[in-house]
C-alpha cells in the first residue's frame, strides 16, 4: 500500500511537470498547479524519509519519529515561504503552505496505516 501511494505521487508529479509550466513563470497565480503539486510531493517525501531515518536508523519510537518528521517538514516549508517572501518581495503564499500540509497529511496516513 505504501509503495502504491508513493508511486502515484511520483507519477502525478512527472505528469504535471511535462504538461504545465511552473507557477513562478506565470503572472497569474493558480489555485492548483505544478508548483503546488511539487510542494505536496516534496513535503510528503521529506516526511516519509525523515520518519524512516529516525525510526529505523536512529532508534526513535514511531510516535516520536512522526512528530519530528512532521515538525521538520512544516519548519522547512515555512522557512522556504518566508525566504521567498523576503527575496521576491511578495506576500507569503498560503496556497503553498496548504499544499505542504496536504503532502504531510498523505505521509502521515501512509506511516500510520
Amino acid at each position: 500500500m505504501k509503495t502504491y501511494i508513493i508511486t502515484i505521487i511520483i507519477i502525478l508529479n512527472n505528469c504535471f511537470a511535462q504538461s504545465s509550466q511552473s507557477d513562478s513563470l506565470n503572472t497569474q497565480r493558480k489555485t492548483i498547479g505544478y508548483d503546488k503539486i511539487q510542494h505536496a510531493a516534496v513535503s510528503c517525501l521529506l516526511t516519509l524519509s525523515s520518519q524512516y531515518v529516525l525510526e529505523k536508523k536512529s532508534g526513535f519510537d514511531e510516535d516520536k519519529a512522526l512528530s519530528y518528521s512532521v515538525g521538520s517538514a512544516v519548519s522547512l516549508g515555512l522557512a522556504k515561504e518566508v525566504n521567498d517572501a523576503q527575496t521576491k518581495e511578495r506576500p507569503l503564499d498560503w496556497g503553498d503552505m496548504i499544499a505542504n500540509a496536504v503532502g504531510i497529511a498523505i505521509a502521515v496516513i501512509i506511516i500510520t496505516h
